[in-house]
């Protein structure tokens, strides 16, 4: 847009500040959910959450095709990491570490290779 001197100013991209905004998921929302359950205390920070994301994301049509929704999900990775915990005699509130969580991403993993089994799921 020019201004008084006939420069141009610039005007903000309404494109770019799409890329600054983030859209919510269903992941978002059931994570949001869980957020005052103790039991899910290893989802809300450390250096894995991400990961269980990217990886309900990235089958999320699959699982929704198979009724787990992401709340199920959730459910099931924490059911996962207790049985770890109970496994390894470790306390409640122990923090996940890289083979607590590499336990955790193969239980999840075989879920959804079961889903593929029987849905059927083109990754």
């Amino acid at each position: 847009m020019p201004d008084t001197k006939g420069n141009q100013q610039s005007v903000s991209d309404p494109s770019s500040q799409k890329s600054v905004l983030k859209k919510i998921t269903a992941y978002d929302i059931a994570l949001s959910q869980l957020k005052g359950d103790m039991r899910y205390y290893f989802l809300l920070e450390g250096d894995y959450c991400e990961s269980f994301r990217v990886h309900f994301e990235d089958n999320e049509a699959l699982l929704k095709k198979s009724g787990l929704t992401a709340l199920k999900y959730l459910e099931y990775v924490r059911e996962a990491f207790d049985r770890f915990k109970q496994t390894h005699n470790q306390l409640p509130l122990e923090p996940m570490n890289l083979k607590s969580f590499t336990y955790v991403n193969e239980s999840t993993a075989e879920l959804i290779a079961k889903f593929k089994q029987r849905f059927g799921g083109s990754k």
